[in-house]
């Protein structure tokens, strides 16, 4: 009796201590949460200490931690550790709820790493899933999620249809899912240019969120309505909304509105020829963080200090302005030149999947008719069978055939066909953008051109088979000597380009002097036949004044063409 009694005291003991580790977790994750949107470093600390209790966990509790630090991780910008951070909790059972806010951070991430094929790949599979949720408040918040997604990714139309859904399914249930839709509605409508109702929708917006008490949505809505009278060019409209909803922004330290904010009333207070305070707010705006996020707004407030200063006629300043802005509208252009890309090729599987689907479909009432008649008369089913498995096997092959020949077609528009680098347009255009990124980062960028010398003669005495072993060989040893950034390009002929991002001018010439002498090395007795490669270099960096690659790969080809004048076998730098 003794020890029964001794074993329920010990049991209720260690339940007591469990439910207070239990408790203490708990206790742990609400500080977290409130620490976040207060003190950082609390919030670290916090975070620290749930992650060294990782082991005790329940897996409900890992996987809103994982959440929460990708969340963070997010907001710092460190979008590939976010990815492998949610990675994470796709082997633990999520919920509905939680299922939904890892995926869409995945996109987050995605968008941020320029990954827009994925990005748009991952909305499509949640908007799949999305229509299984059973319950209203984890649907209506998953299209919330998806619209926001769509407006990031430049997606407008789809963003609007997705708000308007928003909209059908709460029917107001929900006050702050319905202030957020309509004001997502309304931004869509103003991106899309049906400024008619954009104007109704953040008057709309304004007043039904201001009677809900929903203060942030009001201030975007007034945000909104500033955009609206800067289109219209009624300043001063734009100016008194744009102040109102800016201070209403202040009070939250909404960041990322605030800089925007600033950004648009930079401009309409230049318009307003108030000078001093245009200036103000556009030195404000281009000190702000240098983020992917900022680039519209940074390139706006230098458009107005570019005007300003050419105003005041310090035209050197004003060209500095304008050539900084002019790299930034370069990087935008790109981006959104990506996101497109990804969002044509998204809209183009939806539409192969669809199609195959439709197929299979055709297939399963083809055997549902096959069993029919096979009950009534079974020399007719063979006839059937076989028939089908004929049109199923041809369908399979044509499905096949022309996923080989995308894919082939793909790589025939990117590749040269002979070394299998990036040919010339292909090559161009990704050099061009990583230059765009150099120039913005004031970070250095290297081109080196280079021509295998007598390559004719090689062609014509040992065959061209033997030219397109060089070539080759070329190519490959090329590629194994250069950083992983750097893109090689074959320019035509026995040309080739090699862009390096981050790479001066002095490393540059190391390396094509790294190049020239792993030529001379090359043992051509392969071929059968015995002769030395010598090759010609050129090599650029970027100036100051360099806007474009043009004139690196101008100066680029002069110095090569001084290396054949010199009688080659040569490195010339410009």
């Amino acid at each position: 009796m003794m020890v029964r009694l001794i074993s329920v005291a010990l049991i209720l003991f260690y339940s007591v201590c469990l439910s207070a580790d239990e408790q203490q977790i708990e206790h742990d994750f609400i500080q977290l949460e409130q620490a976040l949107q207060s003190d950082t470093a609390v919030a670290a600390q916090l975070m620290s200490k749930l992650f060294s209790l990782k082991d005790e966990l329940t897996a409900a509790q890992l996987i809103r931690l994982h959440i929460i630090s990708s969340s963070q991780k997010l907001l710092r910008g460190e979008y590939k550790d976010a990815d492998i951070e949610l990675n994470k909790t796709l082997n633990l059972p999520l919920d509905e709820a939680s299922e939904n806010t890892v995926y869409l951070y995945k996109v987050t991430a995605n968008i941020g790493m320029k990954q827009y094929t994925k990005a748009f790949t991952l909305l499509e599979d949640n908007l799949a899933r999305i229509g299984g949720y059973g319950e209203l408040t984890i649907k209506v918040s998953s299209y919330l999620r998806l619209v926001n997604a769509y407006l990031d990714m430049g997606a407008y139309r789809e963003a609007r249809q997705y708000a308007e859904t928003v909209l059908e399914l709460n029917q107001g249930k929900m006050v702050k899912e319905q202030c957020y839709a309509l004001v997502l509605l309304s931004y869509a409508e103003l991106k899309l240019a049906m400024l008619d109702e954009a104007q109704k929708g953040f008057v709309k917006t304004e007043a039904y969120c201001e009677q809900h008490e929903a203060p942030v949505i009001v201030a975007m809505a007034i945000k909104g309505k500033g955009m609206l009278a800067l289109e219209h060019q009624d300043y001063l409209l734009a100016a008194k909304l744009l102040e109102d909803a800016l201070q209403r922004y202040q009070t939250f330290k909404f960041n990322f509105e605030i800089v925007r904010t600033q950004a648009l009333l930079a401009q309409a207070y230049y318009y307003l020829e108030r000078l001093d305070q245009a200036l103000a707010l556009a030195q404000q705006v281009h000190e702000s963080p240098d983020e992917p996020s900022n680039l519209e707004p940074k390139k706006q407030a230098n458009d107005v200090q570019a005007l300003i200063a050419y105003q005041n006629h310090d035209f050197k300043e004003a060209y500095q302005f304008l050539k900084l802005s002019h790299a930034l509208e370069l990087q935008l252009l790109n981006d959104q030149i990506l996101k497109e890309n990804a969002y044509q090729m998204a809209k183009f599987d939806s539409a192969e999947k669809s199609r195959e689907l439709t197929n299979l479909k055709q297939e399963h009432e083809l055997l549902s008719k096959q069993r029919d008649l096979n009950n009534r008369d079974t020399s007719s089913s063979l006839m059937f069978t076989t028939l089908l498995i004929g049109a199923v096997v041809c369908l399979s092959l044509l499905l096949f055939a022309a996923w080989l020949q995308r894919n082939r077609y793909k790589q025939q528009v990117q590749r040269d066909v002979l070394t299998g680098t990036y040919n010339r347009a292909t090559g161009e255009e990704r050099a061009e953008i990583d230059f765009v990124q150099c120039l913005a980062r004031k970070e250095s960028y290297c081109i080196i051109v280079l021509d295998l010398d007598r390559f004719k003669v090689i062609n014509e005495k040992y065959g061209h088979a033997t030219g397109d072993w060089v070539l080759k060989r070329l190519s490959q040893i090329i590629d194994e000597n250069i950083s992983t950034e750097a893109v090689l390009a074959r320019m035509g002929g026995e040309e080739f380009a090699i862009f390096s991002p981050k790479v001066s001018l002095d490393n540059g010439v190391k390396l094509a002097e790294l190049l020239l002498q792993l030529l001379q090395s090359i043992d051509t007795r392969h071929t059968g036949h015995s002769f030395q490669i010598k090759a010609s270099f050129g090599v650029s960096a970027i100036e100051e004044d360099d806007l474009s690659l043009d004139p690196l790969m101008h100066r680029a080809v002069l110095a090569l063409q001084q290396a054949k004048t010199n009688g080659g076998d040569q490195v010339v730098s410009a």
